[in-house]
């Protein structure tokens, strides 16, 4: 993924939106505009600017993103709030794969005896 990229997909997820929605605006597939979060397809600036667009984002803005000024200084509620809740997520994420490589472990353990 490409820096533009990540940042665009950080961008479109604070602001709630799918990438089908962002397609939709754009008047391109889902497909499409996934290719151009990941890289896949090089972007101008005319199509870039119709991104920044639909996100509601200054170019400069744009250029000066940084995901964690971002969420430091957000006073929209819902962006924090699905910020929050996707920090929960990873985090019972990373506690479930520390549990299942614990029980893997003692498993290992316990067929060397």
């Amino acid at each position: 993924m490409t820096i533009v990229g990540l940042k665009l997909r950080k961008i479109r997820e604070l602001r709630d939106f799918s990438q089908e929605y962002v397609a939709t605006q754009l008047d391109m597939s889902q497909k499409a505009y996934s290719k151009i979060e990941c890289g896949d397809t090089k972007l101008n600036k005319q199509k870039l600017n119709n991104i920044l667009k639909v996100l509601d984002i200054s170019e400069s803005e744009f250029l000066d993103f940084d995901e964690t000024h971002a969420i430091d200084n957000n006073e929209d509620c819902a962006v924090r709030a699905m910020y929050e809740r996707l920090i929960k997520q990873y985090r019972e994420r990373i506690d479930k794969l520390e549990s299942d490589k614990l029980y893997l472990s003692n498993l290992v353990d316990k067929l060397s005896e």
